[in-house]
């Protein structure tokens, strides 16, 4: 008997990767349940019928849907209807950024295994949605590379039992070997241009800048119950390695592959069992050898920043974000330089007064994230950067 899938972010990066491997080699496996997308009607239309799906979800339509077959609906509370769907087995979670915190809560709060691309889920709610998990019999498979080559050499676990510590690896971005001075007049454009993965703007920026490394170490904290402090993260420009396991005996493990999020999400897919194997992939990994280089810190402002939250936790990694989605957001306007992204999320940090309660819920996620925001883009509309 198939499985129900639904796939949310559908089509973005991570989402069009997962629509290709459904298509090519699941179609016996999988029965596609929904597709969602933020406002992307006409290739969510075509991915539907490739996969003969049975409904299709656009968050905010830029346009009318005249087409029936498949179901179209539209708005989040019907993502959220989506999730709940006792047919829907496995949710692959692409939404990028905080959008998708409701949508992974309300999965694993009933007991659907997601496939988790989103980072900032676990970043600023993962106490809650681990909690979630576990209560509600859910499970979560990263689908991250870095977490999901950790998931794998665990063995398909999150046990950390007898691990050292943790390193991931960071291409160092299109500005690997700058100044901080020589990215002054940066623009988008050049930010976004990454030298070996294919992303979406605000991931492309993130790695740009490190951020995304620190939101990792944050995450993996989070999932595999590691101290910040046994987390570390490693420059490695070729993106084969994607993360290493230190063992407590002295040895460490990796997983090596080239530089695609084809890899994670196969296994996610093929979970429980094996990946299926690609027989038209040709052995690259090894091309070239490894290069591992330190990662100096005062070069990556935001990656500090990121670490200093993390290790803080109480609330902090929600405002660090929120606000650094803002300034991304307004560095893609045009509206600040690539520089000022840090100093944004710094202010925000040291400004923002918040309180956590004792036994947080995702209401106050949420509250927190845009409280942070509004934060945020007060200090960029004030010119107080």
């Amino acid at each position: 008997m198939k499985k129900g899938i639904a796939v949310l972010g559908a089509t973005g990066s991570i989402g069009k990767q997962t629509i290709e491997l459904l298509n090519s080699k699941f179609q016996a496996k999988y029965k596609t349940i929904g597709l969602a997308s933020n406002s992307n009607t006409e290739d969510l239309m075509d991915y539907a019928i490739k996969l003969n799906a049975e409904k299709i979800i656009v968050a905010n339509p830029k346009q009318e849907i005249k087409k029936t077959n498949p179901e179209f609906s539209y708005g989040k509370e019907e993502i959220a209807k989506l999730v709940s769907n006792k047919s829907v087995d496995l949710v692959v979670m692409a939404i990028p950024g905080t959008a998708a915190i409701e949508a992974t809560y309300l999965a694993l709060k009933n007991g659907k295994t997601v496939a988790l691309a989103n980072k900032e889920s676990i970043v600023a709610a993962g106490e809650k949605i681990l909690e979630t998990e576990k209560k509600y019999s859910g499970q979560i498979i990263p689908i991250d590379s870095e977490h999901n080559s950790i998931f794998r050499l665990l063995n398909n676990s999150r046990n950390n039992q007898n691990v050292s510590r943790l390193t991931i690896t960071a291409s160092g971005g299109p500005f690997l070997g700058k100044k901080i001075s020589d990215l002054e007049k940066v623009t988008p454009k050049e930010a976004l241009k990454h030298p070996s993965w294919s992303m979406g703007k605000l991931v492309s920026i993130n790695s740009a800048t490190l951020m995304n490394k620190g939101l990792e170490i944050i995450e993996a904290s989070i999932l595999f119950d590691m101290p910040i402090n046994k987390i570390d993260a490693v420059i490695h420009p070729e993106s084969k390695i994607h993360a290493m396991v230190h063992w407590k005996d002295g040895s460490s493990s990796m997983l090596v592959n080239p530089p695609s999020m084809s890899y994670a999400i196969n296994h996610a897919l093929s979970y429980p069992d094996q990946p299926i194997q690609d027989s038209n992939t040709l052995e690259t990994s090894f091309d070239g050898g490894f290069k591992l280089q330190k990662l100096n810190e005062n070069l990556y402002p935001c990656y500090k920043l990121a670490r200093e939250a993390g290790t803080k936790g109480n609330g902090h990694p929600i405002v660090l974000n929120a606000s650094n989605e803002v300034a991304v957001s307004n560095f893609l306007e045009g509206k600040i330089s690539f520089n000022k992204i840090p100093k944004v999320i710094e202010k925000t940090l040291t400004g923002m007064e918040f309180e956590i309660p004792e036994k947080i819920d995702i209401k106050d996620v949420l509250y927190i994230d845009t409280q942070s925001r509004i934060f945020a883009s007060n200090l960029i509309k004030m010119r107080k950067i």
